[in-house]
């Protein structure tokens, strides 16, 4: 007997703290909430037997009969609409029809409520752009938290504990307790001194896969910065946000701009789509009448790099080469290697020469 293989599942071990932020979601939470009276919503609303039911529980037979009559009668009306009416008209009373199913269901001890999609959170929609593009910016200062940015937990601790507001701990506040200096030798950290699970946000950003695979480099930096452990139950979005900038910016980087930590939904969905249809992209804009050399390095772009905006066409035999090497250093060096052994040696020269006039240099990556 064959046996079934389950998938392996990354985020497996934090289911725990996924189901632990999915009860504290604020849409859950909205939608938990229980008035006192029995709620109606609009699924209700397509299938009226629990307010039926409700009907005859609460009332008297005769006026059950006729409140069951009369809700039959407005929820045709107001799914059907007026059939005595023109097609264009039919509909038009449908809010007023509504509102006297609302009111009629105040009359019998029934709340009706429109659930509605909250809106994302600011933060919210920062981790989930970031996921998408695959890129984060430097956040800026007031977006961070005090705990961040002071690396010390007195902040944390006291809003926690006592419920105080972040402005009684504002350097303007003459009332705050004075802070003293930080020490001149910060303390020695290991990435295994940081245990995640016990940061909140990074529990929630831990969902999105991409986050999940770079959970180690948060360590690192984090160590490389000499963050202390006992501030992560308190790190924001825009913390892990400055962290992974940190981490992943290069010496070139430009003050404003922002930096590549992963590839990103976007690239992710474009790479595939490139891969999967390259037959049909090529046909397609072939018959458009589009530069062939441009279809190719369309092409080439959207399924090496995920990228269709600033393709660059290869004009001059020098281009042409480098990035034949580009695509594959090691059957290259492979080439060169057999072309020093034989009586094409000239020509290597040659290539070699018109890559230096490229100014680009020529070495193993």
């Amino acid at each position: 007997m064959s046996s079934k293989k389950k998938r392996y599942n990354p985020l497996k071990a934090t289911s725990a703290y996924l189901s632990e932020e999915a009860q504290t979601s604020a849409e859950k939470i909205m939608d938990e909430i229980r008035p006192a009276l029995p709620v109606i919503s609009e699924q209700e609303l397509q299938n009226p037997t629990p307010i039926i039911q409700h009907l005859e529980h609460t009332q008297e037979k005769e006026d059950a009969q006729s409140a069951e009559k009369e809700l039959l009668y407005l929820l045709d009306k107001y799914y059907n609409g007026d059939r005595d009416k023109p097609k264009e008209l039919r509909y038009k009373n449908k809010d007023q029809y509504k509102q006297l199913l609302i009111q009629k269901f105040k009359q019998w001890g029934l709340l009706y409520i429109e659930k509605k999609h909250y809106a994302l959170s600011r933060p919210e929609k920062h981790l989930i752009r970031i996921d998408f593009y695959g890129t984060v910016n430097k956040p800026r200062l007031d977006q961070k938290s005090e705990a961040y940015t002071q690396n010390s937990t007195v902040f944390g601790e006291e809003l926690s504990r006592k419920g105080k507001k972040k402005a009684k701990n504002s350097p303007n506040n003459t009332s705050a307790p004075e802070r003293s200096a930080p020490s001149p030798e910060q303390p020695q950290y290991t990435p295994q001194d940081y245990d995640l699970n016990t940061s909140p946000t990074w529990r929630l950003m831990r969902t999105f896969p991409r986050f999940h695979t770079i959970e180690n480099k948060v360590r690192i930096q984090m160590a490389k910065q000499g963050l202390n452990p006992q501030i992560l139950p308190y790190l924001n979005v825009y913390d892990y946000s400055d962290i992974l900038y940190n981490y992943f910016q290069r010496p070139e980087t430009q003050e404003g701009e922002s930096v590549r930590i992963f590839l990103g939904a976007r690239q992710l969905f474009i790479k595939d789509l490139f891969k999967k249809h390259a037959n049909w992209i090529r046909d397609y804009l072939q018959r458009h009448n589009y530069d062939k050399r441009y279809i190719e390095a369309l092409i080439k772009s959207g399924q090496k790099k995920g990228i269709t905006s600033n393709i660059s066409i290869k004009n001059t035999l020098p281009e042409y080469i480098y990035e034949y090497i580009q695509d594959d250093p090691q059957k290259f060096l492979t080439f060169i290697k057999e072309q020093i052994h034989s009586q094409h040696s000239a020509f290597t020269l040659s290539l070699i020469n018109n890559l230096k006039n490229k100014n680009t240099p020529l070495n193993h990556e």
